[in-house]
Parts: C-alpha cells; sequence; structure tokens
C-alpha cells in the first residue's frame, strides 16, 4: 500500500521530524502495530465488499482510525508514551470463547486492561477486563460468537484515563448465511420482494428470521421459518420510509446466533413535486465516501434536509449506494458531457459525426443503469455543458439534411439566402458564413438555430434513454448558462426536453420558469459563501427559487476542502449551513408544500423570447435582461412567450395585457399577424428597438412588418447605433444610445426626443384599433445586466445603474404601462413613498392567497473581498404593506394573525423574504383525531379538521409530527398534509419494533400556525 509521510517540528526548514506511517495491512491479527494502518484487508472483514459503504451493519472502523493517527502523530512528535501495547496475540478462537494475549512496554503498575468485542453486525458480542502485573496479559473474551469476523478495541487504563490502545481482529467459523438475492433489482415501494436466502452448515433445528428494515431502524415485515440450505421469503415493502431498506437474516438455534447477513435494496419512489426538495452536489462527497469519516459526514448532509445527490461519479456503485443508503436519492450527473470548459476532448467532440448518436445513447445506458439500481429517477447529461458551432463536413452535411427537410426544394432556400444553388448539396461552410445583413442573414441564422436544435435534441435522446429504463426518469443538465449563441442555450427548445435541471443564476430562471413543464424537477445552485460572510446571500435564494416556482435548492457543495464545502473537516457547521437549515426548516414543514401546491397567478406583462432575434444581435440578451430587471424592481411580475408560441396564438388565450418585444429584429409573418390581433384586440405593444427588420427567415424586409401598429418605420439598414446621447423621459433625462437613426414617425406621436437628434424619435406611442402600440429607440442594457464568470459560469456577478438613474427607468415603465391598471399585489411604503427593488409574487389556491414578499438581492452567490454582511435587527427598515383589499391576513412566517385589515406594519431588510396569507375566513382551530392506542406494526388513522366559524375554509397545508419514546425512529412519519375543503387524513403505519410507549402527534396549519396535539399509547406486540 506504500507509505505516507507525516513532518512535525518547529524552527528553520529542515528542522523538523520525518516519521513514516506504514500502511502495512499484511497481517490482520497483529493489526497495528506502532505505527498507522488505516484498514484491514476487504476479503479478511467483509469476504470482499467495499468498507468505505456506510452500513449499520458494517464495523465501525472510524473511533480506531483516529485513534492510531493521534498515536502516529504523537510519535512522529518525538513522543514517547510511558506505556504502550507492543504485541496483541489471539491464541485461541473457538464459538464459546477467545482469548487474547498483549504484550505491553513501559510501566504497568495501577494499569488494567479493558477489551470490548464487536461482532460482524456492529454488535458488542463481549466485554472483559484484566489488571495488568508483568509486560504480559491474558483476556478471555467469553462466547459464544457468531460465525465472521469480529473486532477487538483494547485500551490499557489507569483509573478512568487511557494511556494505550490497540486492536486486533479474528474469524469465527461455523454455520453461515452465504447470500441473500433477490428476484428483481430496484424494487418499488410497496412491491412485495420475493427473493431467497442461502445458508451453509445449517444446524438440522435451526430458524431463520428473515427482516425488512428501512434506513430508520424499522423492522417493516419480517418472517420466522425453519432452517434448510436455500429459504425463500416474501417481505411486503409498503412500510419503509427511506430510499432502501436491508434485508437481514439470522440463523439461530434456540436462543444462540450463529450467523447474520443483510442485503440492500433500493425501493423506487418519486421524489413528491409539491414538497420543498433538498439537493447536494455530491463530487467532493464521493473522494469522502472513503474517507474513515464518511458515516458521520454522509449523515451530516443528510442533516441538512438533502433529498437528492447530483453524483459526479455517474459509474461508481458504491457512491450511489452510499447516498441512498443514507437516505438520499443518487442523481446521476456528468454521464456525457457533450462539451466542457474548452476541454480539448469535448472541444473536438462533434454531435453530428456519424455515429455518436448510437455511441452517446450506449453511454447514458450504461451510466443510467447503475444509478437506477440504487433508486436514481433523476439524471444529469452534464454539468457546466454546453456546445459551440462549428463548421465541419459532418456539421454541413447535417445541416443540408435539415434545410432539405425544411425547404423541401433548394429554390425557396435560395429565395431566403439570395443565392442560385442548384441542389443543397451546394451548400458549403463558406457560403453559411457569406452573408450580407442589408440583403439577408439567413445563412448564418439559420445555422445557428439548428446548432441550437442539435445541442437541445441529445437531451431528447438521453431523456428517451432513461424512460426506457423507466417512464418515471427524468433528465436534464446542471451548471447552465444564461440564452446565448455561442453555446446553444436555446431555453425554450431545451425545456421541450429537460425535465430535471439544477441552473445557475441571472435571465435563465425568468426564462426556465416561464417554460417548465408539469412534474419537471428544478433546483438552483446555492452555498457559494466560502468565507462565511454573507448572510443575505444564504436566506436569499431558497425563497427566490420558491417564490419562482421551483421546487427548491442544490447546495454546492457536499464536503470539505479546498472547494469550501458545508461540512468543515472536523464534521461541524459552518456558517452558511446553518442559516440555510434555519431557512429550510421552515420551507419543508409546510410553507413550501402551500406555494407549490398552489397556482402562480397570471402575468399581465408578457415578453417574447426569440432565439432567432438573438442571434440577429449582440445586444439581444443585455437588452432584454434591463426590460426584466426593471419590471421586478416594480413589484410586478412577467412572462417569456416563445416566438414560437406567438405563432401557434397563444396571445389569444394567454391573460397578458402587454407584450415586450425586445429588439424583435427577426418576425414571422405568423408572428406579425398574431402581436396584430393582440393588439386590435385591444392590448398593449412595447416594442424596444428596432423590429420587423427580417422576415422569420432572416431575409430584409422591405418594410418594417409592424410599421402600421407602431405608427413608425424602422430602418433596413444592420445598425446605425450612436453613442450614448442624453434623452428626456419626463422631466428627467437618460444618456443612452440611440438605437436606429434612421427611424421616421409616420403616424406616431413622439413622447420622447433625444436632445442632439431632435428629428430622430425617442419614445413612441400609436393607438391602434382597441389598443396601442409604443416603441422605444434606445436599448435597456446599462439598467442591470448579469456577468458570467468563474470557471464554467457559476459565478454571476450583477451590474446596475446608480438609484437616482434608476428611478428614471422606472418612471418610463410606469409611462409606458399608464392605464393599463398593472399595479403589484401590494403597496409598500415608507414615509408615504413607493419602496422599490421588492420582488412580489401571488399565488392562490381556492379561496386562499399566498403574497411573498421578498426584498430584492443584488449581491451575487460568491463572497467578495472580507466585508462582513450578516443580518442585524437594526438592518431592518419599517414600512407599510397595503394588499389592496380588506381580508383576514397572517403572517406565515411569524404564525400570527394581523386581523381583518387592509395594511399590515412589516419590517423589511434586503433578502429576506415576507410571506402572508390573505383568507376572507379566520382560522379558530385545529381539530386532531387519532386512536388512545396502537401496538406495534399497527396502523394508526389520523384525521384532521381547519376550523372556521364564518364560512367554509380552503385547502390548508397541515404539518404534522409524530414523536414517539425514539425520535430518531419517529421522525420518518413526518409529512406536510394537504387537506381538502380544511379535512384530511394521514395512516401511520407503525414499525414492528416501534418502541412502547407516549407517541404524541402534532397537527399545525401552516396559515395560521394554530396546532393541537394527540396522544397514542403503543403496546408491544
Amino acid at each position: 500500500m506504500g507509505s505516507r509521510r507525516l513532518r512535525h517540528g518547529n524552527g528553520d526548514p529542515g528542522g523538523g521530524r520525518v516519521t513514516l506511517i506504514d500502511y502495512d495491512l499484511g497481517n490482520f491479527t497483529r493489526w497495528p502495530r506502532r505505527t498507522c494502518s488505516m484498514f484491514p484487508p476487504n476479503e479478511a472483514v467483509t469476504g470482499g465488499s467495499n468498507l468505505f459503504v456506510p452500513r449499520a451493519d458494517r464495523m465501525p472502523w472510524e473511533e480506531p482510525y483516529y485513534a492510531h493517527l493521534a498515536k502516529a502523530l504523537y510519535e512522529a512528535a518525538g513522543k514517547t508514551a510511558d506505556t504502550s501495547i507492543t504485541d496483541v496475540d489471539i491464541e485461541s478462537v473457538d464459538r464459546d470463547g477467545v482469548r487474547l494475549t498483549l504484550t505491553t512496554e513501559g510501566q504497568t503498575g495501577g494499569l488494567t486492561a479493558y477489551a470490548q468485542c464487536i461482532a460482524p453486525d456492529s454488535t458488542t458480542a463481549a466485554r472483559s477486563k484484566a489488571d495488568i502485573s508483568s509486560g504480559k496479559v491474558s483476556i478471555d473474551l467469553p462466547g459464544p460468537f457468531m460465525t465472521g469476523t469480529h473486532f477487538v478495541w483494547l485500551h490499557l487504563k489507569k483509573d478512568t484515563t487511557d494511556v494505550a490502545w490497540a486492536s486486533a481482529g479474528f474469524t469465527v467459523t461455523g454455520p453461515a448465511v452465504t447470500s441473500i438475492a433477490t428476484e428483481k433489482v430496484p424494487c418499488n415501494l410497496g412491491d412485495i420482494i420475493k427473493g431467497t436466502v442461502t445458508l451453509r452448515d445449517a444446524p438440522t433445528d435451526a430458524r431463520v428470521t428473515v427482516e425488512l428494515i428501512d434506513t430508520f431502524g424499522r423492522v417493516t415485515d419480517s418472517l420466522d421459518t425453519a432452517a434448510s440450505t436455500n429459504v425463500p421469503f416474501e417481505l411486503d415493502s409498503d412500510g419503509v420510509a427511506s430510499i432502501t431498506a436491508r434485508i437481514r437474516a439470522t440463523l439461530r438455534t434456540g436462543n444462540r446466533i450463529e450467523a447474520k447477513d443483510s442485503h440492500t435494496v433500493a425501493l423506487l419512489r418519486d421524489l413528491p413535486p409539491d414538497d420543498y426538495l433538498v439537493g447536494i452536489w455530491a463530487s467532493y462527497a464521493n473522494t469522502a465516501c472513503a474517507r474513515p469519516w464518511a458515516f458521520t459526514l454522509l449523515d451530516k448532509q443528510r442533516r441538512l434536509g438533502v433529498d437528492f445527490a447530483l453524483m459526479a461519479h455517474s459509474d461508481a456503485d458504491i457512491y450511489h449506494q452510499a447516498y441512498a443508503e443514507h437516505n438520499m436519492a443518487p442523481a446521476p450527473e456528468n454521464m456525457h458531457r457533450i462539451f466542457f470548459k474548452l476541454n480539448e476532448t469535448y472541444k473536438n467532440m462533434n454531435l453530428a459525426e456519424p455515429g455518436f448518436e448510437d455511441a452517446f445513447r450506449e453511454v447514458i445506458r450504461s451510466r443510467a443503469k447503475t444509478g437506477y439500481k440504487w433508486g436514481s429517477l433523476d439524471f444529469s447529461v452534464g454539468d457546466e455543458c454546453g456546445y459551440t458551432v462549428r463548421y465541419d463536413k459532418h456539421t454541413v452535411n447535417a445541416f443540408r439534411q435539415y434545410l432539405e427537410k425544411r425547404y423541401n426544394t433548394i429554390q425557396p432556400l435560395n429565395n431566403d439566402w439570395g443565392t442560385a444553388f442548384t441542389s443543397f448539396a451546394d451548400i458549403t461552410a463558406e457560403s453559411i458564413k457569406q452573408s450580407d445583413p442589408a440583403v439577408t442573414i439567413a445563412p448564418m441564422l439559420q445555422f445557428k438555430l439548428f446548432s441550437d436544435r442539435l445541442f437541445a435534441d441529445y437531451f431528447r435522446i438521453a431523456r428517451e434513454e432513461v424512460q426506457r429504463l423507466d417512464p418515471r426518469n427524468r433528465l436534464g443538465l446542471s451548471g447552465t448558462r444564461d440564452p446565448g449563441h455561442y453555446i446553444g442555450f436555446d431555453w425554450y427548445e431545451l425545456m421541450k426536453h429537460v425535465t430535471h435541471l439544477a441552473f445557475y443564476d441571472g435571465l435563465q430562471r425568468e426564462c426556465i420558469r416561464s417554460f417548465k413543464k408539469p412534474g419537471d424537477l428544478i433546483t438552483s445552485f446555492v452555498g457559494y459563501d466560502f468565507l462565511d460572510l454573507d448572510e443575505r446571500n444564504t436566506r436569499y435564494f431558497p425563497w427566490l427559487e420558491l417564490f419562482s416556482g421551483f421546487q427548491g435548492i442544490s447546495i454546492y457543495s457536499a464536503s470539505s476542502g479546498t472547494w469550501h464545502g458545508y461540512i468543515r473537516h472536523d464534521l461541524s457547521w459552518p456558517e452558511r449551513a446553518k442559516w440555510t437549515m434555519d431557512e429550510l426548516n421552515e420551507l419543508k414543514n409546510g410553507i413550501g408544500k402551500s406555494i407549490l401546491t398552489a397556482q402562480r397567478e397570471p402575468a399581465a406583462i408578457a415578453i417574447r423570447y426569440s432565439q432567432r432575434s438573438l442571434h440577429a444581435s449582440s445586444a439581444w440578451l443585455s437588452n432584454v435582461t434591463g426590460i426584466c430587471e426593471v419590471i421586478k424592481d416594480m413589484g410586478l411580475q412577467f412572462n417569456f412567450v416563445a416566438d414560437e408560441q406567438i405563432e401557434q396564438g397563444l396571445l389569444r388565450t394567454a391573460p397578458c395585457r402587454v407584450l415586450f418585444l425586445p429588439l424583435a429584429q427577426v418576425l414571422s409573418d405568423r408572428e406579425t399577424a398574431e402581436i396584430t390581433d393582440f393588439v386590435n384586440n385591444g392590448g398593449r405593444l412595447v416594442a424596444v428597438g428596432r423590429c420587423g427588420t427580417y422576415n422569420g427567415a432572416g431575409k430584409v424586409r422591405s418594410a418594417n412588418a409592424l410599421a402600421d401598429i407602431l405608427g413608425v418605420q424602422c430602418s433596413t439598414a444592420a445598425s446605425t447605433a450612436t453613442d450614448n446621447v442624453r434623452v428626456d423621459v419626463g422631466p428627467e433625462s437618460l444618456n443612452v444610445p440611440i438605437d436606429d437613426l434612421g427611424i421616421t414617425a409616420t403616424k406616431a406621436d413622439t413622447r420622447a426626443a433625444f436632445q442632439n437628434h431632435t428629428k430622430t424619435p425617442a419614445v413612441t406611442r400609436n393607438v391602434h384599433g382597441r389598443g396601442q402600440a409604443w416603441f422605444v429607440n434606445f436599448l435597456w442594457g446599462s439598467y442591470r445586466g448579469f456577468r458570467s464568470g468563474g470557471v464554467g459560469g457559476e459565478v454571476v456577478d450583477r451590474t446596475t445603474t446608480d438609484e437616482d438613474t434608476a428611478a428614471i427607468w422606472r418612471g418610463l415603465m410606469s409611462t409606458l404601462l399608464e392605464e393599463t391598471d398593472i399595479v403589484p399585489p401590494a403597496l409598500i411604503t415608507r414615509d408615504e413613498k413607493t419602496v422599490p427593488y421588492i420582488e412580489q409574487v401571488v399565488y392562490r389556491r381556492g379561496p386562499i392567497t399566498y403574497l411573498g414578499i421578498l426584498p430584492r438581492y443584488f449581491g451575487g452567490r460568491y463572497t467578495r473581498g472580507t466585508k462582513r454582511d450578516w443580518i442585524e435587527p437594526q438592518d431592518f427598515a419599517p414600512v407599510t404593506v397595503d394588499v389592496r383589499r380588506e381580508t383576514c391576513v397572517y403572517n406565515m412566517r411569524e404564525e400570527q394573525f394581523l386581523g381583518r385589515t387592509s395594511t399590515v406594519p412589516a419590517r423589511i431588510t434586503s433578502g429576506i423574504a415576507l410571506l402572508y396569507a390573505l383568507t376572507p375566513y379566520q382560522v379558530n382551530s385545529v381539530e386532531l383525531t387519532s386512536p388512545p392506542t396502537a401496538k406495534q406494526g399497527d396502523s394508526i388513522d389520523i384525521g384532521v379538521h381547519v376550523e372556521s366559524q364564518t364560512q367554509p375554509v380552503g385547502d390548508h397545508i397541515v404539518h404534522l409530527e409524530i414523536v414517539g419514546p425514539d425520535p430518531e425512529l419517529s421522525s420518518c412519519h413526518n409529512i406536510n398534509l394537504i387537506t381538502e375543503a380544511g379535512y384530511g387524513g394521514w395512516t401511520v403505519n407503525l414499525a414492528r419494533n416501534a418502541p412502547p410507549g407516549k407517541w404524541t402527534i402534532t397537527a399545525r396549519d401552516v396559515v395560521s400556525g394554530i396546532q393541537s396535539t394527540a396522544d397514542v399509547v403503543v403496546t408491544e406486540k
């Protein structure tokens, strides 16, 4: 195994002490001596299975590891112990007893030797002690011992103080459980698990007990039968409350345990889509699984509230098993990255190369099976992956096929491209690159759109493969980017295929929110505050994702090290872990489910999302980001509407009253007709920057597509933008570039003008049909932007204008929305002035309205500098929240009824969420019913009724907690229960080993905080 070197000492370099610590694994019975041996051979302990997997029935190697390491460090520092154990001999091994002889060195007077024997199932098999009178002492460990390898932990003590220690092991032969096999891997929760226990040398009068035990230690089913060579079993998994369960077989003769073994089986269950979920990026924890403190490390991660782990080594079976056995569903990641950080291997990969798709499918199939075996239903193709535009022969040939399918014949393509090809085979890389923007951008535009779809199509392919394995399987990617022309992130196209996401920050959040499908599992990455300085950062993002309608967050990362994880080297919590757990406890105990089971209020504002227009202008992303940020800073919300959706008639059914067209230079005839109908029927159109310059294929139009609606004629030139000039916006002015010097107003009213270009309109308004059309001749990118950085886009910095300028931008937005009656859900004021930078969202379920208020945080997810930003009481400022109607108001985070009113006082600070429930009634009580007694293994039927004296109540979420004599065995019963009209019920299946005694059930209404309790006395079966 080689050696490790530890250097100790102070003073000048070279003045220290070097000690070799040998990993001498050759002789387990004498392991270890003075130096440090980390682990005994695998086969000597577990028959070849891996020690690194944390399992309750495997030996606890952590304590001796650290003890021996401490001893080695002590010696490395040049210290000599007064007393030491130099050798441990196993003199005799018998099923009924074992004798060990310790050889000691040094002082022995007044010392006692203690021995503790750990059986193969981690229980204590025997204890013994002996006084030391000479350099050798024998200790007898009484049996009986079961078959298998036992571990002996030896201490020399003076009074109660350890002065030396060592360890040893011995193997007992005899009857054995040689294997436990199940017919199906994995099983579904609720299945009858069928299998066979195989025995060796079982006594004729022996019996076998086979138990199904979940990770909470609950025995949920069992059988007892006579022993034979092959013992069939059937166990009902319906009562299992964890991702995996152990099938434990115990061979007995009378009261004597002859042998034990266990087998872990995964039970497939879909993560609940309407509960708040937490993921963790587990790449660095994969190596941590092989560390001696892995058991505790994984248990600490689980206590963060983690539901699933993104496993970077997706083909490593051991890591999936380790997380699954700690009740964290493995989610294989990096199954095939496609493209990654300019790494040459991925850079040279070609998605259009013949044979690549077949190879890709095989990789996905192979790696998905590993995770699926351990309960995975979520899969990620890659982290921080993407694709670049390339012009090799394979891609160009695939592009020709794409065009032939679209155009059918060559002449329509020639019309759009301004070419004279005789066949699609004439298309070359050079012909794609050569185009005159004053005539057409079709070749390059269509090639980039093809590249976007080529990238997105591989997620469709991967999803097909994982769903062949199981139709419930979700697939996606992590570490994502904002929409861009350089790596293929067309979010509308991607979200057609992606069903699992752990995304980065930026505009992509709104893209994903707008285009996600029911059942998609969406989380974003948090946890980058390495210096433990930014409390706002930590407390903000879990609520932001909930208010966005996403299921939760994914923590980066699982373990400590150079990557500064959520658990330190000494297994203590950093501050950001404590802050995170504060928020998660609230969100997972009913608030998350309250929002996720309600419907987000439809947005009155729609913003056109178009990859075609993005590829036509490098300013598209910054322009649309600025527009979106102004809207959110005003407490308003919007939805993206894709150009394809507009073509399909979405504007006729969507509830939006205002449609923004940001730099919509590429506009199809179908879109033009739909937008015209939208305005004619009373909608408001706001075009920011040139629009309708090109048709849907990218060919220049002879006249602007929306000239009649806008009442202006835009230039057909590619670009005539100027340097910054002043534009008067009401009584104030902004410094902006003119987007189009060639624009002319044909019938629109000019509402704002440029100071030095008085003939060029800055803002126009035109009445058309029953609606209005506004045109803004400058872009909004200077308001706020997201700048991506870091290794793969994980660092997102915000650039923003000063507050005085920002107020002018918000004033302009108010002008564009005037007379639409679009206002924030609540009016939030201080000293009678509206407070900006507060995001507001509304969710509704029946008569209950949930109002989320989140003062925006702009610090980014990475710590910058060393300035501490912990939240102090003096940071909160008083405001008045006017909910615009008289209603019963509940502060859900404080569990307070604020009365029947339209205004409530509040205190706010950046990054800290407020959540109110608005109901037409006041909750009076929560009625809880349950039986007074139950027996082990019984079912307890619980009834809940949320009551109001004035009128029927809505569908409340009630958080149920069931606590027994041993909380660790009872916490698995906790649930967030959806009631219908206030009524709900839940059945708790008690384990066969449920602790007897008093169990307390608590039902808490999440809206009001009102709760009630009931006791159930559990007796032995």
